[in-house]
């Protein structure tokens, strides 16, 4: 599905729909579609940000169960 913002059009299954001739319920479900790819798209953003704050996380947790280094004289 692909949606044209220079030509208000969608394509469905290869279909091309003028979003103007759709009914109202059809562009309720075309708005939700793209709420909810934003949705997704946010979480997968926000699973990445967790990734790297849990890998920092880890990391200092390491270093500082790591044993004191000794200087020797």
């Amino acid at each position: 599905m692909s949606v044209q913002s220079e030509n208000p059009t969608i394509t469905i299954n290869n279909v091309e729909y003028n979003i103007s001739d759709l009914s109202d319920d059809a562009k309720y479900f075309i708005n939700c579609i793209g709420n909810i790819d934003n949705q997704l798209a946010q979480i997968k953003m926000n699973q990445d940000t967790m990734n790297v704050a849990r890998e920092g996380f880890s990391q200092r947790l390491e270093q500082l169960l790591e044993p004191p280094v000794s200087e020797e004289s």
